[in-house]
């Protein structure tokens, strides 16, 4: 009974991935947004959508630009850094330091490299590589 009912809502299922979407056309008229010159305010639906619930892009339109690209910016690093803290407990760079004898679990790795000081040399270099790359955007949107 139950392979029936699988079967039945599967085939529902598949029937309807093939009719044609039913589309309206309306024409509204709105106020120019800062979004309107951008890619990527429209959802998976096809609709608008323009996240902004503190209103940041009104108030500091002329750093929308800016957030644009650190909100990318930051989104990348917080993916490698997904994959990095994965990795880590599989994979393991040379020295006596970072060997899985010194530091068992990738949990643990934060605390025990903190010590030892390749962390500071890690935020010195992160802060460095954003400085260069976010003075400019920012002397740019001043002029």
């Amino acid at each position: 009974m139950k392979t029936f009912f699988c079967v039945l809502a599967a085939a529902a299922g598949s029937a309807s991935a093939f009719a044609p979407a039913a589309t309206k056309s309306t024409t509204n008229v709105a106020l120019n947004s800062v979004f309107d010159d951008y890619v990527g305010a429209v959802d998976f639906r096809g609709k608008k959508w323009e996240f902004d619930p503190l209103n940041l892009s009104e108030t500091y339109s002329p750093f929308v630009p800016f957030f644009r690209e650190a909100e990318l910016r930051h989104g990348r690093t917080a993916m490698l850094a997904v994959v990095g803290y994965s990795v880590a407990d599989m994979v393991r760079i040379p020295g006596e330091m970072y060997s899985f004898a010194a530091v068992p679990h990738a949990v643990d790795a934060h605390d025990a490299l903190l010590k030892s000081g390749p962390m500071i040399q890690i935020a010195a270099f992160i802060g460095l590589f954003d400085l260069i790359i976010t003075a400019p955007a920012i002397q740019a949107l001043g002029e």
